[in-house]
């Protein structure tokens, strides 16, 4: 993605909504396949002989997520199973339609009006053009974020809270992704950028000044019916319950 030059490069996103990819040598798109994904890396150091990826294709990547340098345990255990003559085997954890199968339960989560509440009320505090936004997103935002970070949030929300053994969504949820959905979808200000405030700086500003809403009493409830009626059903036939919904899945760096 970094080394491709701009024309070519809009290809494989638009396999992401559109399922397909425009080919110079072909009349028709070309399809792709259902299972696949899209990763780019930036390297922050130097950017010669790359080219930065606009916002407006930014903005059709789900999260942006910063690798640090490894913890000391972490970089131990690189150096043991990288320069010995240790060799592990991998073995897939679960099969293509598996997967597939997991997306579908994922986008059957529901989620209570007062979450789907706040991820609004977060993102649209984004937009300067908005009415009661903060004279601090004014000062520092140029450009907020669009309704594609609305959608990840409750997408990656859902998924979040399958994987920790929940059948419904919460705030908690859209708090703990805020900053890998929004940190590469607000474009900060020149002026932004001379005070040295960064975008994790405005969204932690956002998440400090957005009002928590409480659930209702009746959120707990209808999770329970949900659970009960719809989810069971559908984890038998699927076959993937023991992997969505065990309490020990290991954690990624989005917790």
């Amino acid at each position: 993605m970094r080394s491709t030059v701009p024309r070519p490069r809009p290809r494989p996103l638009c396999w992401k909504p559109c399922r397909s990819t425009p080919s110079p040598s072909a009349r028709r798109p070309l399809p792709c396949p259902a299972r696949f994904f899209v990763l780019a890396t930036q390297n922050p150091i130097e950017q010669e002989g790359t080219y930065p990826l606009p916002e407006a294709q930014k903005d059709r990547f789900l999260f942006l997520i910063k690798v640090a340098y490894p913890t000391r345990d972490d970089e131990r255990e690189i150096l043991a199973r990288t320069t010995g003559t240790v060799s592990s085997v991998i073995e897939p954890v679960l099969s293509g339609e598996e997967l597939q199968q997991a997306q579908t339960l994922a986008r059957r989560v529901p989620v209570p009006d007062h979450v789907t509440d706040f991820v609004l009320d977060l993102v649209r505090a984004t937009r300067t053009t908005e009415d009661g936004v903060s004279a601090y997103v004014k000062q520092m935002v140029g450009w907020g974020a669009g309704p594609r970070a609305s959608q990840h949030l409750i997408l990656a929300g859902k998924v979040r809270a399958l994987l920790r053994g929940r059948t419904h969504m919460t705030v908690d949820d859209v708090e703990a992704l805020a900053y890998p959905v929004l940190r590469h979808r607000i474009v900060p200000t020149f002026h932004a950028e001379a005070e040295g405030v960064t975008v994790d700086h405005i969204v932690k500003h956002l998440l400090e000044n957005t009002r928590r809403p409480q659930a209702p009493a009746c959120c707990s409830s209808h999770s329970r019916r949900f659970s009960q009626r719809r989810l069971r059903p559908f984890r038998r036939r699927s076959g993937v319950s023991s992997y969505l919904f065990r309490p020990s899945w290991p954690n990624s760096q989005i917790s």
